[in-house]
């Protein structure tokens, strides 16, 4: 049976956490946004290009939400032809895969 809320009960809404991982060194780069569109997610890809050295390669393993397809996330960032930066590999997760967590 789900939970009841009382009459009183009051939402305080959701915060959206974009997080990286750098397994060689294990630091995290991590990213607060009260939405979760492509405006906010393209903000931290950004944040992570400013903060990753530029000879490291960068793979994006992102969930099938909307906001990580659209043509400017794909895009990203893009170089003089349009194309993906040689160093950037998105990959998406499989429709209906379980996950952890």
């Amino acid at each position: 049976m789900p939970e009841r809320r009382t009459r009183d009960y009051i939402r305080n809404g959701l915060t959206t956490l974009f997080a990286a991982f750098d397994v060689a060194t294990g630091e995290v780069i991590t990213s607060l946004h009260r939405r979760y569109r492509a405006a906010e997610f393209k903000k931290f890809l950004i944040k992570i290009e400013k903060e990753v050295h530029g000879h490291l390669q960068v793979h994006l393993i992102c969930d099938n939400h909307g906001a990580h397809k659209t043509p400017a996330i794909r895009a990203w960032p893009a170089g003089l032809g349009g194309e993906l930066a040689p160093y950037i590999h998105h990959a998406f997760d499989a429709p209906g895969v379980p996950r952890v967590g």
